[in-house]
């Protein structure tokens, strides 16, 4: 059992409000983090959850081991405040792994469905996103809903944005124009 996070290990991704958050659980799980960042930044993180008393571990960032990480993950924390859309949320659904966000409408809002696929944690509010990641846990959502899970990354799939946008693009370029 462990919290999977992935993406570039940089300070716009908040993973210091992660590791944090991570502290207030009650399920006191591994925090497992895959990406390329700046050495200083992921020894500061390190640091931090030393200080939180975080199990922490930076682990391999290859497609396979993404794979493996993504789906063997009790659940997905996603950390970004307003990001504008998150590729890895997806990955992780794709892979049947529920997904915990800050319900702030940015971006990963549209992906996750409360409750279904995943968790909206108050706008930045450490320790509700501590409790979105057990309910996650304790809830059983993933074993629950494995199914939907991926079901639901289907809607951001390469084959069906495309499909989308070509249908729009056919659309302007039928329309009269001003």
């Amino acid at each position: 059992k462990y919290v999977f996070a992935a993406g570039r290990v940089i300070p716009d991704k908040r993973y210091d409000w992660l590791i944090e958050a991570c502290s207030h659980m009650k399920n006191k799980i591994p925090l497992f983090i895959s990406g390329d960042g700046n050495l200083s930044y992921i020894d500061e993180l390190k640091e931090l959850a030393g200080k939180y008393k975080v199990s922490l571990r930076f682990v391999e960032k290859d497609f396979n081991s993404l794979i493996v990480y993504y789906t063997n993950a009790s659940v997905f924390a996603f950390s970004t405040p307003g990001e504008d859309f998150g590729l890895v949320p997806a990955e992780s659904l794709a892979c049947g792994t529920p997904v915990v966000v800050w319900g702030d409408g940015a971006g990963p809002t549209e992906q996750i469905i409360d409750k279904l696929n995943g968790y909206w944690a108050e706008p930045y509010n450490k320790e509700d996103f501590a409790v979105k990641l057990d309910e996650a846990i304790g809830s059983r959502l993933k074993q629950k809903n494995k199914k939907k899970i991926i079901s639901s990354s289907k809607k951001f799939s390469y084959q069906k944005v495309k499909k989308e946008f070509v249908c729009e693009i056919k659309k302007s370029l039928s329309s009269p124009r001003l």
